[in-house]
């Protein structure tokens, strides 16, 4: 009979752990452009989960973000003045270094976010659950609450705000979440937009992140994502 030892040597780790973030790769557009290479990290293994978080200067006459090949719209709020967007890629294996162009129809400043991930279910249908949208001018975006579909589980969860018209900082991020990242286009004043994030690892069935804290009013999304971990 085998011993205890050896069957927990066979035991899947994935099924005992929460999903983990490898890096978070952030790229600025400070030019307005409709051509936004947005870099990956350097290096993406096959089935990795990629995560694209974009943030673009809107103006009064409206701009569509296109979603590149290969990739999965996951939440994509319409607003005549913001455009603050999530994409979801499973990775080949061949990504690692490259960029992908997150265009618009019109030449806009931005930011992106890129998460890498492993140890995740493996079913961007299944895998990932999104809020609601919390669309306000505020310098507080709060996500609101998400109730992922798998129910309880060691869910990762990643509070999200985009925002823009200046290249907004930050004070603070939602308690009890860490490793906060913020970026900006660099576009300045009346040009710029601005994405923050930060990540918690929680066993529960809901999740309602606080608030972030930036230092001037923006026109925001906020969201939280729910990233479901290896059957």
């Amino acid at each position: 009979m085998l011993n205890k030892a050896i069957l927990l040597a066979y035991a899947p780790l994935s099924a005992t752990v929460f999903p983990e973030v490898v890096s978070v790769t952030p790229t600025s557009f400070a030019a307005a452009t409709t051509s936004h290479s947005v870099q990956m990290d350097a290096t993406v293994d096959a089935d990795d989960l990629l995560i694209a978080i974009t943030s673009f200067r809107e103006g009064a006459d409206g701009i569509v973000s296109v979603t590149p090949g290969g990739w999965t719209s996951i939440w994509n709020p319409v607003d005549a003045n913001h455009e603050g967007n999530g994409y979801a890629r499973i990775a080949d294996g061949t990504e690692g270094g490259t960029t992908v162009d997150f265009q618009t129809s019109r030449a806009r400043t931005g930011c992106a976010l890129v998460y890498r991930i492993r140890n995740w279910f493996g079913n961007i249908a299944n895998g990932i659950d999104v809020s609601s949208i919390n669309s306000q001018s505020t310098a507080t975006p709060n996500p609101p609450s998400l109730s992922p579909s798998w129910g309880s589980a060691k869910t990762l969860w990643i509070a999200v705000a985009t925002g823009q018209d200046d290249d907004a900082g930050i004070n603070t991020y939602p308690a009890n979440y860490t490793n906060g990242v913020h970026t900006i286009s660099g576009g300045g004043a009346n040009n710029g937009a601005s994405i923050s994030t930060a990540r918690r690892e929680l066993k529960a069935a809901s999740e309602n992140p606080g608030v972030f804290n930036w230092d001037q009013s923006e026109l925001t999304y906020a969201l939280v994502v729910g990233i479901r971990p290896a059957a």
